[in-house]
């Protein structure tokens, strides 16, 4: 099997908004800067802890490979940098994956928490 690489090189700003979630996406090249409202995200059940492990094992793994850093803010602090320019602790990289590094373990938990 013939594995492809893909670079992005994006600008650009994304407001998404509705009744009450916000969450604001600014693009920078090959990093993007995710700032949510904390509770402000909610997604369909994905069949417990471990789907959602593995959903975003999958995820942040595509991410790398299309050379991209996701950092994700809440409260305007950084809690979450997802894809090529992270440095995940070896314990966190366990659970999470070997492109995920967490910053802020507790609103992490509260983002998965919203989830």
């Amino acid at each position: 099997m013939e594995t492809m690489n893909f670079k992005f090189d994006l600008t650009g700003q994304l407001t998404i908004e509705n009744n009450s979630p916000f969450a604001n996406i600014d693009f920078n090249g090959n990093e993007v800067n995710i700032e949510i409202k904390e509770d402000s995200l909610t997604l369909p059940p994905l069949g417990g802890l471990r789907n959602l492990r593995k959903l975003f094992i999958e995820f942040s793994e595509w991410v790398f490979e299309l050379g991209l850093t996701l950092k994700v803010h809440m409260k305007e602090n950084l809690i979450m940098v997802v894809g090529e320019k992270a440095k995940p602790k070896k314990l966190v990289s366990f659970i999470s994956g070997k492109h995920v590094e967490v910053k802020d373990t507790k609103a992490v938990i509260n983002l998965v928490r919203g989830l």
